[in-house]
């Protein structure tokens, strides 16, 4: 795929501007992230901006990452598109989603995921599970430098997507605390093998406004037999509902 990350914003800032005129509801959310891990050498801080828009049974939406402060060289480091359907099978409403993540960890190589997942939401559980096919890149300053003619990319086919998460309250109530392993987050998929549990909590200030906060705690290796501390960050934001 020969598109730069840039024209992957663009292609996203089109999607999020020509998609609100057949919606019925629009969500913005903004949040930011503070942690530490093995490779951040030291604090880093992450922001992120996101759209989504239900129309019918249908919704799409995405998202753009920045780093504030990382290792790494980019400040803008991360893109993502969805879009799903709500679809029922014997009375039992689940999504089917397709989603797209680009990811540039420096100037010299970026990552990017096509998946496909489904997302059953009950009163206190939800249950998320899904495919991806991932590939890992050498940009094109990279192969330019560094003289690489070949073997450019990498590709790992049919990767597995998972989340179970609990919660006490229903999903409408004005306040909720949950409990969540997964290897999904908005613009990264993780491993099978390291999963990543997060706590969180949120409260409805009002029929539009949501504020939340959440926890999370990143292993190397869970699922194998030496497990291993990785990192935590800490993710606080807002959810704004818009009516149209």
């Amino acid at each position: 795929m020969k598109l730069s990350f840039y024209k992957y914003l663009l292609l996203s800032s089109v999607w999020l501007v020509v998609v609100p005129f057949a919606q019925a509801q629009l969500s913005l959310s903004m949040y930011f992230d503070a942690g530490k891990n093995n490779v951040s050498e030291g604090l880093f801080l992450k922001t992120a901006g996101i759209g989504e828009y239900e129309f019918g049974k249908n919704y799409a939406g995405g998202g753009v990452q920045f780093d504030l402060r990382s290792p790494g060289t980019n400040f803008l480091s991360a893109a993502s598109m969805e879009i799903g359907r709500e679809v029922s099978i014997r009375n039992i409403p689940f999504e089917i989603e397709g989603l797209f993540h680009y990811s540039r960890f420096s100037e010299l190589l970026y990552e990017y995921n096509i998946g496909l997942l489904g997302n059953v939401k009950l009163d206190h559980f939800d249950f998320r599970l899904g495919t991806h096919f991932r590939t890992y890149g050498i940009t094109r300053d990279a192969a330019e430098e560094y003289n690489i003619d070949s073997n450019k990319r990498i590709h790992e086919n049919w990767n597995l997507m998972y989340m179970v998460a609990y919660r006490l309250k229903p999903p409408d109530h004005e306040w909720n605390v949950s409990l969540s392993v997964t290897n999904i987050d908005h613009f990264i998929i993780e491993q099978e093998t390291n999963p990543v549990l997060f706590l969180r909590g949120e409260y409805r200030v009002s029929d539009k406004l949501n504020v939340f906060s959440e926890l999370w705690y990143k292993t190397a290796g869970s699922f194998n037999l030496s497990v291993n501390y990785f990192g935590f960050f800490l993710r606080t934001g807002i959810v704004w509902d818009i009516e149209l």
